[in-house]
């Protein structure tokens, strides 16, 4: 019967020092911004519920925990290794002298302690090696925060994209109902026919229509919103007003940055190149190996007689240098360093594909930019035409000097160009923000 226990002290004491990092990434505002239905939620507000409900962003926060596990083992490779071995033994012993054997019951203890001295540059190849994996890790942690701001952002702008135009079809079908209201107090007076009262009320009927299926859609987009924040998809969002909710779009978002700190910055291109990095340091940790080690170990010991009348002890200490060379190991070194160059070469591609598509988007997205600006001139002035036109169409209709034709149309475009207005200012902020993150420069104050 043996008992046996031993305790690593090195490991453990370097483990206890190492920080979460990644919970401390995690934005503040996180850990309180659950709660109750949202009134005026404006995209900042959004981003950020957005963000804190994102499994993807706390898994990548989770794989820099996990880089910093790995971290402080090979930090810990540097220190001593201390370990205490103890062992209660009972033994069986036959007598020489008589037929029946005795019990022997003994204790011992030993302090044996092992310090790797000199490994030509492996272990600090390691541990470059898991440093450069966190900055990759970190750097992922920051992509997937950038990704998922792109998605909130998607998920915002076609909400407040949907909202908007019920308002508008609102307004517009409450249009059409004063229209028809005309139509038939110039019928009662004689002044109109029984054609025109019923274009007025297929003109309303469609109004009616078109404002139905656009309360579909913005249920629709309302519950994939709340459901993107953490909430179920019957969770009530009231959307602050245009001007308000996106004012998180400050000038310095459509400020030009050259594309060469865009590129540069950038959190994905930045964790594939500490990819590459850390691949070649897996090449020179690997070669390193091939050199051995150097390493000094040792043990102070005791073991103590539990027989009653013996006083049979003794203590022992030893202390080595021991020296490892490797000589032959079937090709595994040579496999591994292949690998690792492969590994290598895959990462640089990896990086220049990556860069090649972060340019195309972050210059399709200047130019949407632009456009979008030139959309809101553009729509502003075509509402401007359009409202007047409607206005004297009807005046013109009440008159009776115009026709009921020409001021349904002038109804469509009014609303229409209302409509076209509200998103073209959404799109001209979305597209401002979407650059900021495209360019990998997006964060919420």
């Amino acid at each position: 019967m043996k008992l046996r226990f031993a305790v690593p002290l090195g490991v453990a004491l370097v483990l206890g020092s190492v920080p979460l990092l990644a919970q401390e990434m995690v934005p503040p505002a996180c850990a309180s911004a659950a709660g109750p239905a949202f009134a005026n939620l404006t995209l900042s507000v959004a981003l950020r519920q957005v963000v804190c409900a994102s499994p993807a962003v706390r898994q990548a926060g989770s794989k820099v925990d996990d880089r910093l596990g790995v971290i402080a083992v090979t930090r810990s490779t540097y220190l001593p290794r201390v370990s205490l071995q103890g062992e209660v033994a009972t033994n069986q012993i036959p007598s020489i002298n008589s037929a029946a054997p005795y019990l022997a019951s003994s204790a011992s203890a030993a302090l044996r302690f092992s310090w790797l001295l000199v490994d030509f540059g492996a272990r600090s190849a390691a541990t470059r090696q898991a440093g450069q994996e966190l900055k990759s890790a970190q750097s992922a942690w920051e992509n997937a925060l950038l990704a998922s701001f792109r998605n909130g952002l998607k998920l915002y702008t076609d909400a407040i994209t949907s909202h908007s135009r019920l308002g508008t079809l609102a307004q517009a079908e409450e249009v059409a109902r004063q229209t028809l209201a005309v139509v038939q107090a110039k019928k009662d007076a004689q002044a109109g026919s029984l054609v025109e009262v019923l274009q007025a009320r297929t003109a309303l009927a469609q109004a009616q229509v078109d404002h139905g299926r656009a309360v579909g859609t913005w249920e629709t987009a309302r519950g994939t919103l709340a459901v993107a924040m953490g909430y179920p998809a019957s969770q009530s969002l009231n959307l602050a007003p245009i001007a308000d909710s996106l004012a998180v779009a400050g000038p310095d978002i459509a400020a030009d940055l050259p594309m060469v700190d865009a590129l540069e910055q950038h959190p994905l291109l930045r964790s594939l190149r500490a990819d590459i990095d850390a691949a070649k340091a897996r090449i020179d940790t690997i070669r390193a190996e091939s050199w051995g080690t150097i390493a000094v170990g040792g043990s102070v010991g005791g073991t103590q007689s539990l027989l009653s009348g013996t006083n049979y002890g003794q203590i022992s200490t030893s202390v080595a240098l021991i020296a490892t060379i490797p000589i032959y190991d079937g090709g595994d070194r040579n496999g591994r360093t292949a690998q690792a160059v492969a590994q290598l070469a895959i990462r640089m591609e990896e990086l220049e594909s990556a860069r090649r598509e972060i340019e195309v988007v972050v210059h399709a997205a200047r130019q949407a930019v632009e456009t979008e600006r030139l959309n809101v001139d553009s729509a502003r002035t075509l509402r401007t035409i359009a409202t007047e036109a409607y206005e004297v169409s009807l005046g013109r209709y009440k008159a009776g000097v115009g026709s009921l034709l020409d001021l349904l149309t002038a109804q469509n475009a009014a609303t229409s160009a209302q409509s076209q207005l509200l998103q073209a200012e959404i799109g001209w902020v979305s597209a401002r923000v979407y650059l900021a993150i495209a360019e990998g420069r997006f964060k919420l104050s």
